[in-house]
Parts: structure tokens; C-alpha cells; sequence
């Protein structure tokens, strides 16, 4: 939460409510990450030119960054399905596209009976199950959170499509965000998996560019999912701002 005073002769502060999956991403993820760089600052200090030494540190901030990028749409996700557990007055006002993943996972499943789990309010706990699943690490089907996986992913699992639909701002749309994604994500693959790219030096700067970038799409992601999940189910996933008078 952050309080603000607004105005001089109305003395107020306002109180910002964060969904779990922003708050841990904010005030745990990105606080490591400006560790890092931080790190680097004091080694090879802040002035201009490359720091083959400390490159190690760059390559270590970028796959942070992946990892808790990954991470964060994995929580927002979870927390959508249990908002929806919680607060969706019946499984009708579900979004199609999760009812069809529920269904489709059900059939699949080798227990005759797995079809009669949605009588009545199974299909709550169902909910509730496959969030856990995502949060324990045992769904693993986002392992690569490009711009294309990160909305099939989230489309699948929470039924919120078309995510990437709000990767925008001024002097930059969404596919241009959503290339900045992947080739982030493309670089933090050649990191983890050959120790990075043989043509060129990882910089301070790749790290702390896609820092701001995930920082910006989360936000942008949570302000999406919030509206959609409000739209169907009549309740806020976040809460919004509140305003009391200083005392």
C-alpha cells in the first residue's frame, strides 16, 4: 500500500491496494534484481564503458528477471481462479475458455467419476486445485514466458484471453512490446543455456531495460485481468484506491 497527501487545503492520502501477484513481484522480485545492479554500481562504478568483469552480474540480473516474470504471470493467474472460486455467484458467469479447459481436463482424467465433480459447487474446489497447482510449481506449462506462451498460458489456465492486447503506450505498441518480450526472453535463454550470446557483450543496460519492461507489463497486465474479472463476476480483483483525510 502507498499513501499520498493530494491536496493542500483538503488534506487526504490515498491508500493503493496490489494484488498478491504484484505485491510479491514489486516489493520482493524487482528489489533483488536493483540489488544486483546496484552490485555492479559499486564494483565497476557508474561511469560510461564496458565492464567485461562484471558482466556475470548483468547475465545473473536477466535470468532473475525471467524467472520472476514467469513467476508473476504463474501468481496472477492462480490468483484469478481463486477470485473466481471465491466470488463468481455460479460456473456459468466463467469466462468460456476456462469452463472449456475444466471440461476438457476432466475428460481426460482417468477417474470415471472426475465428470461428477463439477455438480453443484465442485467446481469451486476445482477452481481452487488447479490454482494450486500453478502456485506449487507442479504446472509447468509456462516454462518460456515469451509474449505468445504468456497468453496461451493465461488464456488457458484463467480464461482470460488476448492478454497481450494491453502491452501499449505512447511510442509503443504491442507488437513492439511483445518483440522487446521475446527478445529478452531469447537473450535470458541463451544465458541459461550456453552462457549467453557468442556475437556480443551482455550489458548493465539489457538488464535494467528488461527490468523496466516486465516491471511495465505487469502493471498493465494486472490493470487488464482486473477489469475483465470484474466484468464477469461483478468484483474487483483489486480493490480500488481508497481516500482518507489526514487527521
Amino acid at each position: 500500500m502507498t499513501s499520498d497527501v493530494t491536496s493542500e487545503t483538503r488534506r487526504e492520502f490515498e491508500v493503493k491496494f496490489l494484488s498478491a501477484a504484484e505485491s510479491s513481484f514489486e516489493l520482493e522480485a524487482s528489489p533483488q534484481i536493483d540489488r544486483l545492479l546496484k552490485i555492479h554500481e559499486e564494483i565497476g562504478g557508474s561511469g560510461r564503458g564496458r565492464r567485461h568483469n562484471l558482466e556475470v552480474l548483468n547475465k545473473s540480473a536477466i535470468v532473475l528477471t525471467c524467472a520472476f516474470w514467469e513467476a508473476f504471470v504463474e501468481d496472477l493467474a492462480a490468483e484469478v481462479l481463486e477470485h473466481f472460486a471465491r466470488e463468481a455467484s455460479s460456473a456459468e458467469l466463467l469466462p468460456l475458455e476456462l469452463r472449456k479447459s475444466v471440461a476438457k481436463e476432466l475428460a481426460s482424467a482417468k477417474h470415471e467419476l472426475s465428470s461428477w465433480e463439477l455438480a453443484g459447487d465442485g467446481w469451486r474446489a476445482i477452481l481452487r486445485a488447479r490454482a494450486a497447482k500453478i502456485k506449487d510449481g507442479e504446472d509447468r506449462t509456462l516454462s518460456t514466458p515469451n509474449s505468445r506462451n504468456v497468453e496461451t498460458f493465461f488464456c488457458n489456465q484463467a480464461g482470460i484471453s488476448s492478454l497481450t492486447s494491453c502491452w501499449y503506450w505512447p511510442k509503443a505498441t504491442v507488437l513492439k512490446n511483445r518483440e522487446r518480450l521475446d527478445e529478452f526472453v531469447k537473450l535470458r535463454n541463451a544465458i541459461a543455456h550456453r552462457g549467453g550470446p557468442t556475437d556480443a557483450t551482455v550489458l548493465k543496460k539489457d538488464a535494467r531495460d528488461g527490468l523496466n519492461l516486465v516491471n511495465r507489463l505487469a502493471k498493465l497486465s494486472i490493470s487488464y485481468v482486473n477489469k475483465k474479472v470484474a466484468d464477469l463476476v461483478g468484483v474487483d480483483l483489486v480493490p480500488p484506491p481508497m481516500k482518507f483525510p489526514l487527521i
